[in-house]
């Protein structure tokens, strides 16, 4: 739960200052001197720096994450491999959920007699 909050303010501050950095780019000499003075504009090698540290953040909160959802898995699976086994199944009377009840082996040989006298004539 923790890192999913912490990708997720990284994700946003991260997409915050590239789209701060995109907006603030002017394309022409024109803007440049329309909207703001050259002295607090912010120079490309900063702006380019932060981006550089937020995505190297971004990337090492990935990297934190799967590493310890790759630990946690590997914990597990080693308890898995290496647990006891369990008692045996019982194996004395295997077939005796397959056989039918008295009375239904009795009706079954009832039927296939009356069938068999129905054949014959």
């Amino acid at each position: 739960m923790q890192y999913r909050l912490i990708l997720c303010a990284l994700t946003l501050a991260v997409s915050m200052m590239v789209t701060s950095s995109l907006l603030a780019e002017p394309t022409t000499a024109d803007e440049i001197a329309a909207t703001q003075p050259a002295k607090t504009k912010p120079p490309l090698k900063l702006i380019r720096w932060w981006q550089s540290i937020g995505w190297g953040v971004f990337l090492l909160v990935i990297l934190t994450a799967s590493a310890g959802a790759i630990i946690v898995f590997s914990r597990r699976f080693r308890a898995f491999l290496t647990r006891q086994a369990g008692p045996p199944t019982p194996s004395n009377d295997v077939w005796s959920m397959h056989k039918l009840p008295d009375e239904a082996d009795a009706n079954h040989r009832r039927d296939q007699d009356d069938g068999a006298d129905d054949d014959g004539a």
